[in-house]
């Protein structure tokens, strides 16, 4: 292996200055060892951080020549601080300070500090143990047991030690001050605190080494990562088992509140699904020519109950480290399939086909332990999942309808409106056209207070006609005409028609109070905006949202996975699956039942005097209070004002653009 560092080209090793010639012990006294001099220039000798922070290398015909940073870019006008750059070989590395502290531990062998996870009543019970056999051995001996490094053995968390006396020749037998967890395998059985650590990360978005820099942080011992990546292994085949096995249950209630609302238990449900993707569209430009995302996650939630738990769920991956470093070594392997691997999927399948993923959520919930059939599915309007499942449902005699989430189809008709090549007008109350920036700040307002308008007719009348699609399409026929003339300032046709505004009482939504019901519209500007709204009242749209179904669940569970997968990039590749399952179980069930559950899982009950249950009680009743506040009309009315407020805050002051993509690219 050919010589690197700071000095060496490569070819050469000539490019350092040679410093002055030897001199005389008398004189090597007088002069600093840090400066020399050499033909009347001053040359400082820098440490290797100094060094590598100075010169940068440059290769000039093959040859690597140290150059000092900034000559590319800084002006040759620029004034000197008349110091010549170094060309001495650099100093060794200064000490670190995590260096300095183990070199002080060294000169004080007898002491150990720190914290350590330690099961209390095993603990006393050892130390107790200890002072018996001491008095035993030397009853005339009054001194106190200590402990020493070489008597102490780190156990991730906990620790094994041995006590001993300085005065007597008495050293205690080992005592491991932790619990183990019981399994039927062969070799060492694991620390429960090591166990625990790993149920802990399972709940949370810390990772392995964000884990190790917690505990150092809290002066504790940390399990080496090979060992704690082995704990999080186990737990994460346990998480999937328990929580398949906890979905089971959420469905068999599912089935017993469709029992006890006089319907059978076999009755066809309806249910939303979502599918995530760990990395945007956006991010495929110049890349890759498929999805760019290397993981999938399906899930299924149900309409039946308040609470809408997660019945299924669907996980796809393309990463397997094992066969990526098999390949790197010239290994012919392929993924999915060899042994270890962690793909379910070859890197050249398409990892946006969900019409797959809607065929293996529907086997999951037909071939189940609690089968269950589906007769509606609510989804967006990007992919093809339902295909997926009314392919499978076809098969035992039901035919599944598809219905659209309103909340993306409200976002379609707000970049439909947006698009749109209107040029409206807006007259002021007092007679005069508004500038122009207010005009566009109108204009990007008329969107969204269209689009909430739209949507505010349609609950309306679908509390008013009792769910009737016949008089709902008919209503919003007539309605659509007159919410155009609403914002135009005319309200004949809202007192004829609309449920939302009388003529009198009339809200715009978003809008500035300037272009409140002051629009002028042309015919074609009227006939375009009413064609954008059919897209939500139309009769195609209505007969797809009758029911009002959204997949705001399985949305809100996509995002809740980024709270137990490390750093938010959800690329886990032996445990992303355990890692939403963990989610999904604390989503199905309150926080503190979760954890009790999942602990029992993997060999590490709590303790019924255990202090931590009142924390987790206290959570639970605080998860709970928020979810009941969430769906409060107090809370959401208070949300609607706020946001009122923001956006009349907004009118107010000084509206000018501060933010602007791509203000500053060349023309």
């Amino acid at each position: 292996m050919g010589r690197t560092g700071p000095g060496w080209s490569g070819r050469k090793s000539t490019w350092f200055s040679k410093a002055r010639q030897p001199l005389h012990s008398d004189q090597k006294a007088a002069i600093n060892p840090t400066t020399h001099v050499n033909n009347d220039i001053k040359l400082t000798r820098l440490t290797h951080e100094e060094f590598n922070r100075t010169f940068t290398m440059k290769y000039v015909d093959g040859i690597g020549v140290w150059k000092p940073i900034g000559e590319a870019f800084l002006d040759s006008r620029c004034e000197s601080s008349g110091v010549v750059s170094s060309r001495l070989r650099p100093l060794s590395s200064s000490k670190t300070s995590v260096e300095k502290l183990l070199l002080q531990g060294k000169n004080t062998q007898d002491a150990v500090s720190g914290y350590s996870e330690v099961h209390l009543p095993t603990c006393v019970d050892a130390i107790q143990d200890c002072v018996e056999s001491h008095l035993k051995l030397s009853p005339e001996c009054k001194s106190r047991l200590v402990t020493s490094s070489n008597l102490y053995q780190k156990w991730g968390l906990s620790a094994i030690i041995q006590l001993k006396c300085n005065d007597c020749s008495f050293v205690s037998s080992k005592y491991k001050l932790f619990r183990e967890v019981n399994h039927k395998g062969r070799g060492r059985k694991s620390a429960e605190p090591n166990r625990s650590l790993a149920v802990g990360l399972y709940n949370t978005s810390i990772g392995a080494a964000g884990a190790q820099r917690l505990l150092t942080s809290m002066n504790k011992p940390t399990p080496c990562p090979s060992s704690l990546q082995k704990q999080l292994n186990k737990v994460g085949d346990a998480m999937k088992i328990l929580n398949e096995q906890d979905m089971g249950r959420q469905i068999n209630l599912v089935k017993d509140t469709m029992h006890n609302a006089g319907f059978s238990r076999n009755t066809p449900i309806p249910v939303e699904a979502d599918r995530q993707y760990n990395i945007s569209l956006r991010n495929s430009r110049g890349k890759t020519p498929f999805a760019p995302a290397t993981q999938t996650r399906d899930v299924v939630a149900e309409n039946v109950t308040p609470e809408k738990k997660i019945i299924a769920y669907n996980y796809e991956s393309k990463l397997c480290k094992s066969g990526q470093m098999a390949r790197s070594a010239g290994l012919d392997v392929s993924c999915p399939g060899h042994e270890g691997c962690t793909a379910t999927m070859s890197y050249c399948s398409h990892s946006g086909d969900e019409k797959r993923g809607g065929r293996k959520l529907a086997e999951q919930l037909i071939n189940g332990d609690e089968p269950i059939l589906v007769d509606k599915i609510t989804t967006d309007a990007d992919g093809r999942m339902a295909d997926g499942f009314s392919e499978e449902m076809r098969q035992h005699g039901i035919k599944t309808k598809q219905f659209l989430d309103t909340v993306h189809l409200n976002r379609s008709v707000v970049s439909a409106i947006s698009r749109l090549p209107i040029r409206p007008k807006v007259i002021t109350h007092d007679g005069h056209r508004c500038t122009k920036i207010k005009l566009t700040q109108a204009k990007n307002r008329l969107a969204d207070s269209m689009a909430w308008r739209a949507e505010q007719e349609v609950r309306k009348a679908r509390a008013k006609f009792g769910g009737s699609l016949k008089k709902l399409i008919k209503h919003a026929a007539r309605v659509i005409p007159a919410i155009v003339d609403c914002y135009q300032g005319k309200h004949r046709s809202c007192k004829k028609h609309s449920l939302v505004c009388d003529g009198v009482h009339t809200r715009y939504e978003y809008l500035p109070k300037f272009a409140r019901g002051t629009f002028k519209f042309s015919e074609d500007d009227s006939n375009l905006l009413s064609t954008s709204l059919q897209k939500r009242m139309g009769k195609e749209a209505l007969q797809r949202t009758r029911f009002g179904f959204t997949t705001q669940k399985a949305e809100a569970t996509n995002h809740f996975f980024s709270t137990t997968n490390p750093k938010h990039t959800m690329k886990c590749s032996r445990n992303g699956a355990g890692r939403d399952h963990s989610a999904i179980h604390m989503l199905n069930n309150c926080v503190g039942d979760s954890i009790v559950s999942k602990t029992s899982a993997c060999g590490v009950p709590l303790s019924p005097n255990s202090p931590c249950l009142i924390a987790l009680n206290q959570m639970s009743h605080r998860q709970n209070y928020f979810k009941k506040r969430a769906r409060s009309s107090f809370y959401k009315f208070r949300v609607a004002f706020l946001r009122r407020r923001r956006y009349d805050c907004h009118d107010r002051v000084n509206n000018e653009s501060y933010y602007i993509k791509g203000q500053l690219n060349p023309n």
